[in-house]
């Protein structure tokens, strides 16, 4: 499996392999200021429609930043990402509307690479209240005064508390929630997860027990009561995210390398799609207070790392290199395309926004149960892509894997 995909596609998926479930709390504006955007699911709305007028694609900048598979967060006109020069890895400050640089704080050294992946960071920065939170391969984690580039506090995990780097680094994204920033940062017992105080960096609370390598902590909302999912190895879980009670455990049966990324995807409320087999995916029916409970199991999403999108009564996803479509109340197949090729997907206004990983080309067609048709697209890079785009305020954020990042206008 491993081979099919190539071992710098594994490193890659690290960025985006975590949890994408109902949001109990939503950024303001239409900025992207975290993984998966403002609602963890991959999406975006407007509110303009604006891909229902003709339009195109125009590279409004393009710079080399270093390599990496870092995602851009976007907030309060940064573009927030991480990248390595080969030395150190860096959180680095774009200017969203130039790209000129603002600032970059130095983590560590820099992340080597490993079974053909091209190194440096993978997890995806934090922006919230004026902050830029950051995590490292090895385990640094920093706040910084986003304005300025001023570090705020900085932990090291691997050292401090314990947690074990993953063979290709930590990559979890920060999550933050009220006065707390929560990372999941694995261990046994009761380290798995971890909530800090966000301004100061002390630790608030440690919770749960498995090993944890390559999801993130999300805010989800299950019958009315906010609280915090987390997936390892072996379990999903529920926490308070007040104080970090343990709420439920299940054990999600996951197999392979898959198990590693479980990411639970909100189809509908207390259902939730979880791709954590490599030959399969299974829909799961949850509470706040009682162990999820099986539901379809479908084969027509498996054999990807891309984590599946919902739009309408649709999931949008990979199977192998095939863009496909699943009808979300029986997991059954709706369409399956070989273009635009494999990719990278988000939904904004309704439509896929793809960049793909050989090609380098921005793609974007309707979310349809229709099939799959381009409206528009665009060449961006040169070298393979394994990183997801970001969408903010009318334009498309995205970087290739070794040094380039652009950004594209709707016009």
């Amino acid at each position: 499996m491993l081979k099919q995909f190539g071992l710098r596609s594994v490193i890659a998926v690290i960025v985006v392999a975590a949890c994408g479930v109902e949001a109990a709390a939503q950024t303001n504006g239409q900025g992207w200021a975290r993984w998966r955007g403002a609602n963890f699911d991959g999406t975006a709305d407007t509110g303009k429609n604006i891909f229902s007028r003709p339009f195109s694609l125009r590279v409004r900048w393009r710079k080399p930043i270093g390599a990496g598979y870092s995602g851009v967060a976007v907030s309060e006109g940064h573009a927030v990402t991480m990248a390595s020069d080969g030395k150190k890895d860096y959180l680095i400050s774009l200017s969203a509307d130039t790209g000129k640089e603002n600032w970059r704080v130095a983590l560590a050294a820099a992340f080597p690479g490993k079974d053909g992946s091209t190194g440096g960071p993978v997890s995806t920065p934090t922006i919230d209240a004026g902050v830029a939170y950051g995590l490292g391969p090895f385990g640094e984690l920093v706040a910084v005064q986003l304005r300025t580039g001023k570090e705020l506090w900085r932990r090291q995990i691997a050292k401090e508390l314990g947690a074990e780097v993953p063979h290709w680094g930590f990559t979890t994204s920060p999550l933050v929630t009220g006065d707390m920033l929560i990372v999941m940062t694995g261990g046994s017992p009761d380290k798995a997860v971890t909530a800090f105080d966000k301004r100061t960096g002390a630790t608030v609370w440690r919770s749960g027990s498995d090993a944890v390598n390559y999801a993130s902590p999300v805010l989800a909302r299950l019958g009315g009561r906010e609280v915090l999912l987390w997936g390892g190895d072996t379990i999903l879980a529920a926490l308070d995210p007040g104080d970090g009670k343990e709420l439920w455990r299940y054990e999600h049966g996951g197999t392979g390398f898959f198990q590693r990324i479980l990411n639970p995807i909100l189809v509908r409320p207390g259902e939730y799609l979880v791709t954590h087999k490599p030959d399969s995916s299974a829909l799961l029916r949850m509470s706040a207070d009682a162990k999820p409970e099986p539901g379809w199991t479908t084969r027509e999403l498996k054999l990807n790392y891309a984590t599946p999108l919902v739009h309408g009564s649709y999931l949008y996803g990979y199977s192998g290199a095939f863009l496909t479509c699943v009808d979300s109340t029986t997991g059954a197949l709706v369409w399956r395309s070989r273009e635009p090729g494999r990719g990278w997907p988000i939904i904004v206004d309704g439509h896929l926004v793809v960049v793909t990983q050989e090609e380098g080309l921005l793609s974007i067609g309707e979310a349809s149960p229709a099939g799959w048709k381009e409206k528009a697209s665009l060449g961006l890079f040169s070298r393979l892509v394994f990183t997801p785009p970001s969408f903010a305020d009318g334009r498309i954020y995205a970087r290739d894997s070794y040094t380039e990042i652009a950004a594209v206008d709707v016009i």
